[in-house]
């Protein structure tokens, strides 16, 4: 509870601590990216990549048929590296908190997917199952526990690729590679999308306060 209370508060001073976090700090330039480049760049990788997964499905990759996989580790894993940037910048110690433990999810789970090429397909849906569900469901509770603006987007964006966790789970409707690298691309998309509907949320809160 403790704990609520203070993430609370948190994500409150995070919001009115904005304008002069955007203005001459040593995280002035981190803080732009985060707010501007980082949700553009995962929302398009992720959509091109996505798509790349439906309209080339068997693409030969590291001698193996891992589909567009190795392409979608790395780039969750890039989505790791730019989340840690977002926590170099976080005005509070729960938001560092959150997007570390996020940043690592990406990173532990990118890197094991990326050295698992070669692996059965029960292996791979396993662990697309595991990150999808683990990262999401995380992000769902966060937009409870932290009152972050427009949070519908978060929770939207979480719930579809709990969604697709689970049907990569079961191997339905599809149960071949191409559909788990297209549902770990989709979700690093869906993320960069609901961060832009975050950062424009933000923007009005802000000119709202001059």
């Amino acid at each position: 509870m403790q704990f609520l209370l203070l993430s609370r508060a948190a994500s409150t001073r995070r919001i009115s601590e904005l304008p002069c976090r955007l203005s001459g700090t040593k995280n002035h330039h981190f803080a732009k990216l985060r707010f501007h480049d980082f949700q553009r760049m995962m929302l398009v990788l992720g959509s091109v990549l996505s798509l790349f997964s439906i309209v080339a499905p068997n693409m030969q990759m590291l001698d193996t048929s891992s589909s567009w996989l190795p392409v979608a580790a790395a780039l969750i894993m890039l989505a790791g590296i730019l989340r840690c940037v977002d926590a170099y910048a976080a005005t509070s110690k729960p938001m560092l908190l959150v997007n570390i433990q996020g940043s690592m999810i990406d990173l532990v789970c990118g890197f094991i997917i990326l050295t698992s090429v070669g692996e059965t397909m029960l292996t791979f849906s396993l662990l697309a199952t595991a990150y999808l569900l683990i990262q999401d469901l995380f992000r769902i509770i966060v937009t409870f526990l932290l009152e972050r603006p427009n949070a519908k987007s978060a929770r939207i964006g979480g719930a579809v690729s709990v969604l697709m966790g689970l049907m990569a789970w079961m191997n339905w409707p599809f149960s071949d590679l191409w559909f788990l690298s297209f549902a770990l691309s989709a979700e690093v998309a869906i993320r960069g999308w609901a961060l832009m509907h975050y950062g424009n949320a933000i923007h009005k809160q802000v000119m709202m306060t001059k």
